[in-house]
């Protein structure tokens, strides 16, 4: 199981693990960020392909930590659907 309470960087190192020990590489090709606030989406960015497709049920230019200069990384595909 995979759980957010040990802190950022523990989520990210299990959600790779679990990639890895089924073959999956240590990146996912898509992401559906059901929180979308709180720093959820910048974690589920670490572990998303760089050419992934991420989709937010909240907009990410209100509810992101750095809402002034948030900008996906280049290869992102984003989709709101708020």
């Amino acid at each position: 199981m995979v759980g957010y309470r040990n802190g950022e960087d523990s989520l990210v190192e299990a959600v790779e693990e679990v990639l890895a020990k089924e073959g999956l590489g240590s990146k996912v090709p898509n992401v559906f960020d059901a929180i979308s606030e709180n720093g959820s989406l910048e974690v589920t960015l670490r572990f998303l392909d760089p050419n992934g497709t991420v989709s937010t049920v909240l907009p990410p230019n209100l509810f992101t930590r750095d809402k002034e200069s948030f900008k996906y990384p280049p290869g992102v595909k984003a989709f709101d659907s708020a």
